[in-house]
C-alpha cells in the first residue's frame, strides 16, 4: 500500500472520530491458504528435499523415504499462521473494520517508544554478542573460521524465485525438517539484495557439500536454528503491524514473548509518546504528510535489512563450526578429501566425464588382466597410493592456510559491518528523536494558533466596533471644528475662540503646530491596542507604497500609552542584526535657562541603570555580549536613542532599553561622574570649527529665542551656574525627565527578522510599561526667525583652528518641512550648488578664488527646524578668494538675481522633472539598508515636526510632487544682500592656538613668507582692532557693518557667463537585468565544525568568487562578478588599479608621493564637472592615489557607466588643465598637511605608524616638498608615470562578461601600455620581546586640553600572502579578545573614572603584522595617569578573564559569529569585499567564511594564554610602544613625563627607551621578514 492510500485510510479515520460522513471503505479480499507466501514457501521445501535425494544418490546412500512430522510441522508452522491472522487484522483495520480487532486498540495512534524497542531488540542478542558466542576459540579451530556458504544460499534464493509449482504435505514436512539447518529471508519482507550485501566467493566448502554438512548437524544446532528463527518471525510480525500498535503494546502481540519480556523490563520507563498522527497529518501542508510517511517507512526498512544481515552472518558463521568440527572428527582418506573438496560447476562436469570414461574402458577389459596388472605391480601401486596421499596432505594444507586467511578476512568484515550497523542505529535513533520534538511542537503550535484565531476573530469584532465609533465621534469633532471655523471668520472674542477649541479638543488626540488635531494617525487606521489584544492593522497605504526592491514588511501601531510605533519585519532567517531606535520630541530647544545642556545631560544619563536592571552598565554589557551597541545624540528638537544587537536577543534587549524610558535609576553617584563626561565631550567638540561657527551664528539670535541655549553643556553651564543660581543639578534632572519624556512624544522603530506580530507582541510587553500622559506635543513656531531683520545684513569674521578660508551666506527663511512633498529648497540647492558649466563654483575655479562650494539647508535640525530654515552656501577660498570676497559673494547675488529675473512661470520645470526621475528610478532599484540606519531614518520622520503623513513615512525622502514654482519665488525674494548673514572664518586673521610644528623639519622660505602675511594683506576690508570672544567655545571675532555701496554693487551686477544647467546626458533609460549569475562555490571541506554551542551555521559562501577573464602579460589582469539578478539592480560596480613601476621602486622617495597626491587631486578636478552631472544622475566617479599607484573606482546605474568611465581614462594625461587650476590644488594639499596632525588622537596614531614603518613620513616633511613642486614638474613625472604601468580591474553588477571583455580590450587597453609589475612587500619594524619604547610630543594646538595616549602591543611573527591557518587563528582570538574587552574598557576608564570621552581597543594589522592597541583621550589627565590606569586595568581584566563564566565566553563567540555571517545588503558590499581581496595581489575569497570556522573552534584558555603572555603586564613576550600628545603647558618638560611613562612600565618589568626621532629608532631594530 503507498503512502497516499495510508492517507486516504488515516483521513477517512479522521472524519468519524470528528462526527463526519464516512468515507467509502476499499474492498480487502480475505487471505486464503494459498497466499503468495504460502506458495513460496511450499516451493522452497520441495526444492530442498530433491536437493538432498540427489546428493544422497550421488553418495551412494538410499533416499529417505518422506516422513510426516505432525508435531515438529505444527511447531514450524504456527509462526506462519500467526503471522496471518496478525496480517488479517492489520488488513481488516485499513478496511475499516477497527472493531473486529484486538480490544483496546484505538485506530490511527502511533507508539513511537515501541519502534524504538524493537529496533533495540529485546530478548534477541545482540549482533556483537552473538557473533562473539560464534567464533569464540572454544567453539571452533583457529584458522577454519572461514566465510559462510553463500553460494548455497543465494543459490537457495534462485530457486525460490523460479520454481512456482505447490509441494505437497511430505514435502512440506520434509522442508519443515530441514529449516532447522539454514536460514531464509522472510518472504513478507521481499527479495531482499543479498548478492549486494554479501558477494559470491568461493571458498573450501562447495555447494553440494553444504547440504551433506548440514545433515550430519548435531541436534543442539538444529535447536538453536529453530529458536533463531521462531524469534526471527515473531520480530517480523511486529514490523508488520507496529504502525497500528495500540495504546496497549501486549493487546497487538499477545502471543509474543519478546513483547511480553519487552513490556517488563520498560515497566518503570518514561510514559510512550503518543499522539494522533492523522491530527498532525491534517494540519501539515501538501507533501508534507507523504515525506513523513516516507521516513518511517526507510526506517523501518533499515531494521528489517539489519536484523536479515544479522540472520546471514549467523548462518555463515554455523557453517564454518560444523564443517571445522567434522574435519577435525573424520579420519583422513582421499575419497573423504574428494568428496569435501570445493569444485565449480565445470570441475565437477569434468570429473564425472572422467568417472565415466574410466568405467567404460573397465567394462571393455576382462576382469583377468586388471586383477593380473594389480596384482603384478604392489609396490608401485602403493607407491601411486603415498604419493597420492601426500598430494592430497599437502593440498589439504593449502586449503586450510587459505581458510584461515578467509576466516580472517570474514572477522575483519564483520567488525566493520558491526561498526556501520551500529552507526546507522545511532543515526535511525537520532531522526527518532527529531521526529519526536517536531511532532510535539506541531502540536503544540497548532493548539496555540487555534486558541489564538479565536481571540484575534473576537479582537477584530471588538476593534471594528470601537473604530466605527471613533470615526463617529471623528465627523462630530470635524462638524464643531467647521463651526468654530464659521465662528472665527464672523469674528467672535479671541477668549471664546481659544475656549471653544480646547473643549473640541479629543482627550486622546495629539496637537499639532498650530493647534490644529493630529488627525493624520487616525487618518491611517491605526490600530490602538488595548490590554488585551495584542494584534495591529496594516496601515493601508504603507506596504503598498514601498519599493519594489523592499522585502521588508511594516506595520504601524500606537500603544494605549500613546507611543506610536513603526515595525519591520525581514523574515530572511541568514540574518543575524536586529536593530532599535526611539525618539522623544525633546532637545536642546527645551533646556532650562539655569541649566543649559540639561536635555544633553538627561541622554547621558538615561543609560546608566533602570529600577528592573539596576546596573550602570548591564545594558551594553548585555548588548556587548551579543555583537551589539547603542548610542544617542541630541537634536535641537528631539533625541534619537538607538541600539542594535544579534537578532535572538532582541526580546530581551528590548525590555531593557523600555525600562530606561520607564524607570530610570538617576542615582546621584552617576550624575556627578558624568559631568565629568559632558565635559570631556565638550572639550574635544570645542576644537571643530565648524561647531565653532554654528554656536557664534546663534549667538546673534534675538533675546529669548531657543537658539542662544547652549545645548553641548559642560561644567559651567550645568554645574557652576545652577549652583550661583541656588539650583541642584540631579532635582532638576528628575523633574525634566519627568515633564518631558512622556509616552506621547516617543517614535519607536524596531526592526527584526521575526514576523509582524511576535515584533508587535514584543512592544506591548517592553514599552507598554511606560507610564501614559496626557497627549501635548512641544511647538517652537511661536518663536518665529531667530535673527532680527533690522540688525541684517551683517558680516563676522572670526578665527580658525584650522588652516584656511570659509565664507558662509546664510538667510533665515520660513520653515519648510511641511513642503515635503514639492521640496522647493531642493530645487534652489541643486541650482546654487551645481558644479557643472556655467555654475558659479564653475566661474570661481576659473577665477582662482574657490575650490569647494555647497549650498542648502542640510539634514540636521539646527537648520531644518519647526521656527524657521537656514539656507546656506559656503565656500571653501583660495588665498586669492579671500582677497576678493566681495567678488565671490557678488557672483552669488548675481546668480540669484538671474533666477529672479526669469518671467512668472518661466523657471526651468524640467530640472525638476529631471530630479523626479532620478527619485523615482533610485526608488524602484532602492538598496537594503543597515538596519540601524533604517530604524533611525523612520523612527524620525514619524516625529510631528516633520508633518509626514503615515502613507508618506516610506516614500518620503523620493518624493516629487508637481512643480511649486509660487513656494521657489517666494525663497528667492528672501535670498537678498540686506537680508543676508555673513561669516568670513580664515586663518589670514590668524589661527586659534597653533603652535608651531615641533617635529623637526625646517620651515620652508614660503612657509615663513606665508606666516609672516597679515590679515590686512589678504582682506583689505579688515579692520585690526581687538576681537570679541565668544563666551562658550571662546572664538575670537569682529563683527563689522558692510557699506551701503558694497550692498548696491551686489545688487545690480551682471555675469552673462552664468546659467542653469543643462539637460543631463547621463540619466538611465535602460534598467534591463542581465541575466547572467556567478557560480556560488561551496563551502570549503576542510572547514573545521564548531564546538561551541549555539554557534551559527555556514549555510553557504558569504561572495560568489569573481571569475578571472583576462590575465595577460601585457595586458590588464580583468575579474568579472555578475551579481545584478541577485540583488534586482540595474547597477554596476567599477574598480582600477594602475601600479607604476616609477613609484613602487622608489617608495621611500617622498617628493614622488607628495607629487602622486597631487595628481590625484588635479586628475579630480579636472573631470569635475563631468562627475558632478554624472552624480546626480546616481553616477559616482572618483580618483584616489595609492602606495604604489591611482585607483579609480566608479559605480551607478550601468546603461552608462562604461562610458563615464572611457572619459575618465581618457582624462588621465591632463590635456587641458590650467594652471591657474593647478595652483588651487596645490594650496589645497598644502592646508592638508598643515592640518594633519592637529587631532592629538590622530597625531597619536601617526606618531605609531613613523616608529614601525620606514617609508612613512611627516606632514611637514610632505609640505616642505610640496612647496618646490611647480606645474611643468607634475606633467614630467605624469609622463613618467604613464610610461609602463600593470593594471588590475574589476567589474561587477549589471554588466555582462562579453560587454566588460569588450570594453577593456577597445577603451582601455589602446589608452595605456602595460606590463607586469611585481609589488614589492612593505618594511615593518620588529620590537624585542619585554622591551618598550616611550615617544611623547607636544600638540600642535597649544590651547586645547586634550592629551592623548595609546599602547601598542606587537605579536612575534608575520602573515604569510597565502591563508595561513595559524596566524588566522592568531587573527581571531585577537578580535574575540577586542570584542570582549571593548565594553570593560569603556566601563571603567570612561563611565567609571571618567578620565576621558574618547576610550577603545583595537586590532592593529600592520602589512602581516598582528598587534593590540589600547587609546585613550582625556582632557582631565595626562598622559603618566592614565597609562597607570590602563595597567591596573589590564591586571584586573587578566583576572576578570580567568574567571569568566562558560556561558559569556560562548555569548561573545556565538555573537561575533553572527556578525561575521551577516549577509551581504548591498552590491557595494560584495564589490568591495572582492576587491579587498584582488588588490591584495592574494586573493582568498573564503577569508570570512574560514575565520569563522576558526571562530568555532576557540577555546577559552587560548585567549588566557595569548593575553597573558602578549598583553598583560609581566609578560613574557610583551613588546610595546607607548605614544603620548600632550597640550604644550609652560614649565612642564617633556623628559620628565618620558620618566614617569617609564615608571609606569617599569612595575611590570619592561626595558624601557624613550624616542628622541624615528630615524634613530627605525636603525635600531630589526625589520620583519619580508613576506614571500
Amino acid at each position: 500500500m503507498n503512502a497516499n492510500q495510508e492517507l486516504l485510510q488515516k483521513l477517512r479515520r479522521q472524519r468519524l472520530r470528528m462526527g463526519e460522513d464516512d468515507l467509502p471503505a476499499p474492498v480487502v479480499p480475505e487471505p486464503s491458504s494459498h497466499t503468495p507466501t504460502r506458495m513460496v514457501q511450499e516451493r522452497h521445501q520441495g526444492d530442498l528435499q530433491s536437493k538432498l535425494n540427489r546428493q544422497r544418490q550421488r553418495m551412494g546412500e538410499a533416499s529417505q523415504p518422506e516422513k510426516e512430522k505432525p508435531e515438529k510441522h505444527q511447531a514450524q508452522t504456527q509462526p506462519v499462521e500467526a503471522h496471518v491472522k496478525v496480517k488479517q487484522r492489520a488488513m481488516s483495520f485499513l478496511g475499516g473494520h477497527a472493531t473486529s480487532g484486538p480490544s483496546g486498540v484505538k485506530p490511527g495512534r502511533i507508539n513511537l517508544c515501541s519502534w524504538e524497542d524493537k529496533c533495540r531488540a529485546p530478548g534477541k542478542p545482540t549482533y556483537t554478542k552473538r557473533l562473539k558466542e560464534v567464533v569464540d576459540a572454544d567453539l571452533m579451530p583457529t584458522g577454519l573460521q572461514s566465510g559462510a556458504n553463500l553460494a548455497t544460499i543465494n543459490e537457495e534464493r534462485r530457486i525460490r524465485q523460479g520454481q512456482t509449482a505447490v509441494r505437497s504435505k511430505d514435502a512440506e514436512a520434509c522442508h519443515a525438517s530441514a529449516e532447522t539447518e539454514h536460514v531464509e529471508a522472510s518472504p513478507e519482507h521481499g527479495d531482499a539484495p543479498l548478492d549486494a550485501m554479501y558477494p559470491e566467493e568461493e571458498g573450501p566448502l562447495g555447494k553440494e557439500n553444504y547440504v551433506q554438512s548440514a545433515e550430519a548437524e548435531s541436534g543442539q544446532a538444529k535447536d538453536d536454528t529453530e529458536d533463531v528463527t521462531a524469534k526471527s518471525r515473531k520480530v517480523r510480525e511486529a514490523e508488520c503491524f507496529f504502525m497500528w500498535d495500540s495504546d496497549d503494546d501486549t493487546c497487538s502481540l499477545q502471543e509474543d514473548p519478546i513483547s511480553e519480556r519487552q513490556s517488563a523490563r520498560n515497566k518503570e520507563a518514561e510514559e510512550p509518546l503518543e499522539f494522533s498522527m492523522l491530527d498532525y497529518l491534517a494540519e501539515l501542508p501538501e507533501g508534507v504528510a507523504e515525506k513523513l510517511h516516507n521516513c518511517l517507512k526507510t526506517h523501518e526498512e533499515l531494521v528489517r535489512r539489519l536484523c536479515q544481515r544479522n540472520d546471514l552472518l549467523r548462518a555463515h558463521i554455523r557453517n564454518l563450526r560444523r564443517e571445522a568440527s567434522e574435519v577435525r572428527s573424520a579420519p583422513f582418506t582421499p575419497s573423504n578429501f574428494i568428496a569435501r573438496s570445493p569444485r565449480s560447476p565445470q570441475s565437477q562436469a569434468a570429473l564425472q566425464s572422467s568417472r565415466a570414461a574410466a568405467e567404460s574402458r573397465q567394462k571393455r577389459q576382462p576382469v583377468e588382466t586388471k586383477i593380473e596388472v594389480t596384482t603384478a605391480t604392489p609396490d608401485r601401486a602403493r607407491f601411486r597410493d603415498e604419493q597420492h596421499e601426500a598430494n592430497l596432505r599437502a593440498r589439504l594444507q593449502r586449503t586450510i592456510r587459505a581458510s584461515r586467511e578467509r576466516v580472517q578476512a570474514m572477522q575483519r568484515r564483520v567488525q566493520r559491518e558491526e561498526i556501520q550497523v551500529k552507526h546507522r542505529f545511532e543515526a535511525a535513533l537520532h531522526t527518532r528523536d527529531g521526529l519526536e520534538k517536531s511532532i510535539k511542537a506541531a502540536l503544540k503550535e497548532q493548539g496555540v494558533a487555534r486558541v489564538r484565531i479565536g481571540e484575534l476573530e473576537e479582537a477584530m469584532n471588538i476593534e471594528a466596533m470601537k473604530y466605527r465609533a471613533k470615526e463617529k465621534e471623528r465627523d462630530q469633532l470635524l462638524e464643531k471644528q467647521n463651526a468654530m471655523r464659521n465662528e472665527i471668520k464672523a469674528g467672535p472674542p479671541e477668549q471664546s475662540i481659544e475656549t471653544s477649541a480646547k473643549g473640541a479638543t479629543h482627550p486622546g488626540s495629539a496637537m499639532r503646530s498650530g493647534g490644529a488635531l493630529d488627525g493624520l494617525w487616525r487618518k491611517a487606521k491605526l490600530h490602538k491596542c488595548s490590554e488585551d489584544v495584542q494584534d495591529a492593522q496594516f496601515c493601508p497605504a504603507l506596504d503598498a507604497s514601498k519599493s519594489p526592491n523592499d522585502h521588508n514588511r511594516y506595520r504601524l501601531i500606537e500603544l494605549n500609552n500613546g507611543i506610536q510605533a513603526l515595525l519591520v519585519s525581514n523574515l530572511d532567517q541568514k540574518k543575524q542584526k536586529a536593530a532599535c531606535s526611539c525618539c522623544v520630541q525633546v532637545g536642546s530647544f527645551s533646556d532650562p535657562s539655569l541649566c543649559q545642556g540639561l536635555a544633553h545631560y538627561c541622554e547621558h544619563m538615561i543609560f546608566l541603570g533602570s529600577k528592573k536592571y539596576p546596573g550602570e552598565a548591564e545594558f551594553e554589557e548585555f548588548l556587548s555580549e551579543n555583537a551589539g551597541e547603542s548610542n544617542a545624540y541630541t537634536e535641537c528638537e528631539y533625541t534619537c536613542f538607538y541600539f542594535h544587537v544579534n537578532c535572538k536577543a532582541l526580546h530581551k534587549a528590548l525590555d531593557m532599553f523600555s525600562q530606561i524610558f520607564h524607570q530610570p535609576l538617576f542615582t546621584p553617584d552617576a550624575s556627578s561622574r558624568e559631568l565629568q563626561a559632558i565635559e570631556s565631550e565638550f572639550q574635544k567638540k570645542r576644537r571643530s570649527d565648524s561647531v565653532r561657527a554654528e554656536t557664534l551664528f546663534a549667538s546673534f539670535a534675538s533675546p529669548g529665542h531657543p537658539w542662544r541655549l547652549f545645548g553641548w553643556g559642560n561644567l559651567q553651564s550645568l554645574d557652576k551656574e545652577p549652583k550661583e543660581q541656588g539650583v541642584e543639578l540631579h532635582s532638576e534632572l528628575q523633574r525634566f525627565f519627568a515633564e518631558q519624556y512622556k509616552a506621547c512624544r516617543m517614535r519607536l522603530c524596531i526592526f527584526g527578522i521575526e514576523d509582524l506580530d511576535a515584533l508587535e507582541s514584543a512592544v506591548f510587553k517592553s514599552f507598554g510599561a511606560v507610564s501614559p500622559s496626557p497627549s501635548s506635543q512641544l511647538d517652537f513656531s511661536h518663536h518665529g526667525l531667530p535673527l532680527e531683520e533690522q540688525e541684517l545684513p551683517k558680516l563676522v569674521r572670526a578665527r580658525p583652528i584650522r588652516d584656511g578660508h570659509t565664507l558662509w551666506m546664510s538667510w533665515q527663511l520660513p520653515p519648510q518641512m511641511q513642503h515635503y512633498q514639492s521640496k522647493p529648497e531642493s530645487y534652489l540647492s541643486s541650482l546654487i550648488g551645481d558644479e557643472g558649466h556655467g555654475s558659479i563654483l564653475s566661474y570661481l575655479k576659473d577665477e582662482g578664488w574657490a575650490s569647494e562650494l555647497t549650498a542648502g539647508a542640510g539634514g540636521d535640525n539646527f537648520s531644518h527646524s519647526s521656527n524657521s530654515m537656514i539656507f546656506t552656501v559656503e565656500i571653501d577660498l583660495t588665498d586669492k578668494g579671500v582677497s576678493n570676497w566681495t567678488q565671490v559673494a557678488r557672483t552669488v547675488f548675481q546668480y540669484l538675481e538671474m533666477l529672479r529675473q526669469y518671467p512668472r512661470g518661466g523657471l526651468p520645470a524640467y530640472l525638476h522633472e529631471e530630479r523626479k526621475q532620478i527619485a523615482q528610478m533610485s526608488f524602484q532599484f532602492m538598496q537594503e539598508k543597515d538596519p540601524s540606519d533604517l530604524v533611525i531614518d523612520l523612527s524620525e520622520r514619524m516625529l510631528p515636526i516633520y508633518h509626514h503623513e503615515p502613507q508618506h513615512l516610506l516614500t518620503a525622502p523620493w518624493m516629487y510632487t508637481e512643480f511649486r514654482e509660487d513656494l521657489v519665488r517666494s525663497l528667492l525674494d528672501d535670498m537678498t544682500p540686506r537680508k543676508c548673514f555673513f561669516m568670513l572664518m580664515s586663518s589670514s586673521y590668524g589661527r586659534a592656538g597653533v603652535a608651531d610644528d615641533t617635529s623637526g623639519s625646517e620651515a620652508t622660505e614660503e612657509s615663513e613668507k606665508r606666516s609672516d602675511v597679515g590679515p590686512s594683506v589678504l582682506d583689505n576690508l579688515f579692520d585690526q582692532s581687538e576681537p570679541q570672544v565668544e563666551s562658550r567655545f571662546g572664538t575670537e571675532f569682529w563683527v563689522s557693518t558692510i557699506e551701503e555701496t558694497l550692498l548696491e554693487e551686489w545688487e545690480s551686477a551682471q555675469l552673462p557667463a552664468l546659467h542653469v544647467p543643462s539637460p543631463n546626458k547621463f540619466i538611465a533609460t535602460d534598467f534591463t537585468i542581465s541575466q547572467e549569475v556567478a557560480p556560488v562555490d561551496e563551502l570549503s571541506s576542510d572547514l573545521p565544525p564548531s564546538t561551541v554551542a549555539g554557534f551559527p551555521v555556514m549555510s553557504g559562501r558569504l561572495l560568489p568568487t569573481p571569475c578571472l577573464l583576462k590575465n595577460e602579460t601585457e595586458g590588464p589582469k580583468l575579474w568579472h562578478l555578475p551579481c545584478g539578478l541577485r540583488f534586482s539592480q540595474p547597477r554596476s560596480l567599477l574598480s582600477l588599479g594602475i601600479t607604476s613601476p616609477h613609484c613602487v621602486f622608489d617608495s621611500s622617495n617622498v617628493r614622488k608621493e607628495v607629487l602622486l597626491e597631487l595628481l590625484s587631486a588635479c586628475l579630480q578636478d579636472s573631470l569635475n564637472e563631468t562627475f558632478y552631472t554624472a552624480s546626480k544622475a546616481k553616477l559616482h566617479c572618483s580618483f584616489n592615489d595609492t602606495s604604489y599607484g591611482l585607483s579609480l573606482r566608479a559605480g551607478g546605474f550601468s546603461q552608462k557607466l562604461l562610458q563615464l568611465v572611457e572619459t575618465m581614462i581618457q582624462g588621465l594625461w591632463l590635456k587641458s588643465f590650467a594652471q591657474d587650476r593647478f595652483h588651487s590644488q596645490w594650496e589645497e594639499l598644502c592646508r592638508t598637511y598643515r592640518n594633519a596632525w592637529l587631532k592629538p588622537q590622530v597625531h597619536c596614531a601617526q606618531l605609531r605608524k613613523l616608529l614601525l614603518l620606514p617609508t612613512v613620513s611627516k606632514p611637514s616633511q610632505r609640505e616642505a616638498e610640496l612647496s618646490t613642486c611647480t606645474f611643468s614638474e607634475l606633467y614630467d613625472f605624469l609622463g613618467e608615470f604613464y610610461q609602463k604601468v600593470d593594471c588590475k580591474l574589476l567589474i561587477s553588477g549589471n554588466t555582462s562578461k562579453d560587454e566588460a571583455s569588450r570594453w577593456v580590450e577597445t577603451s582601455l587597453a589602446n589608452q595605456l601600455v602595460m606590463e607586469k609589475v611585481d609589488v614589492p612587500d612593505w618594511d615593518v619594524v620588529q620590537l624585542d620581546p619585554r622591551t618598550a619604547a616611550v615617544w611623547l610630543q607636544p600638540a600642535i594646538d597649544n590651547t586645547q586640553s586634550n592629551s592623548a595616549i595609546e599602547i601598542y602591543f606587537q605579536l612575534p611573527g608575520r602573515d604569510s600572502w597565502a591563508w595561513n591557518k595559524d596566524m588566522a587563528r592568531r587573527r581571531v582570538l585577537l578580535s574575540l579578545l577586542e570584542d570582549m574587552m571593548y565594553e570593560p574598557l569603556y566601563d571603567e576608564l570612561r563611565t567609571k573614572q571618567q578620565l576621558g570621552y574618547s576610550v577603545g581597543c583595537c586590532l592593529r594589522d600592520t602589512f602581516g603584522v598582528q598587534g593590540f592597541s589600547i587609546y585613550v583621550l582625556s582632557a582631565l589627565q595626562r598622559p603618566p595617569a592614565l597609562l597607570r590606569s590602563i595597567e591596573r586595568f589590564l591586571q584586573d581584566f587578566a583576572r576578570q578573564l580567568r574567571e569568566w563564566p562558560a556561558e559569556k565566553f560562548t555569548s561573545h563567540i556565538v555573537g561575533m559569529g553572527g556578525r561575521l555571517l551577516e549577509p551581504k545588503r548591498t552590491m557595494a558590499e560584495f564589490h568591495d569585499a572582492c576587491w579587498s581581496e584582488i588588490s591584495f595581489g592574494h586573493p582568498t575569497f573564503d577569508r570570512t567564511e574560514r575565520a569563522t570556522a576558526l571562530l568555532g573552534t576557540v577555546q577559552s584558555s587560548e585567549l588566557v594564554d595569548l593575553f597573558e603572555k602578549y598583553i598583560a603586564p609581566g609578560g613574557s613576550g610583551r613588546a610595546c610602544i607607548v605614544t603620548a600628545v600632550v597640550p604644550a603647558v609652560t614649565g612642564e618638560d617633556s623628559g620628565a613625563l618620558c620618566s614617569a611613562l617609564g615608571d609606569g612600565l617599569g612595575l611590570a618589568g619592561l626595558q624601557v627607551t624613550s624616542v628622541s626621532n624615528e630615524t634613530s629608532f627605525r636603525s635600531s631594530h630589526k625589520l620583519f621578514c619580508r613576506r614571500t
